[in-house]
């Protein structure tokens, strides 16, 4: 899964029941294990901030990721999208009325 030395990030957790996972073939090959996931509110309330200010300010293009739009009124059809996936689904944004 990781070569020797390497780094594993646990990114995404299926919670369907336990997992088996040998400590040992991971201390043997001297991998470094990183949770990647974040549950402190302040951290992520602060990170979106800085997202959507690189945004605002041109440094990160978002459009090539914006693969649906959705009005406001639509924000049912939007999170159904977001949990059903539907095919060449990236991500959706709510556009503001304009």
């Amino acid at each position: 899964m990781v070569k020797a030395h390497g780094t594993l990030s646990i990114v995404g957790y299926h919670a369907d029941g336990l997992r088996t996972i040998d400590v040992g073939q991971w201390n043997w090959k001297a991998i470094n294990v990183i949770n990647a996931r974040e549950s402190r509110n302040e951290y992520l309330t602060r990170c979106m901030k800085a997202g959507l200010d690189l945004i605002g300010s041109g440094k990160l293009d978002m459009a090539s990721l914006v693969t649906h739009t959705y009005p406001l009124e639509g924000v049912d059809d939007a999170f159904k999208a977001m949990r059903e996936k539907p095919r060449g689904f990236i991500k959706g944004v709510i556009l503001p009325q304009t």
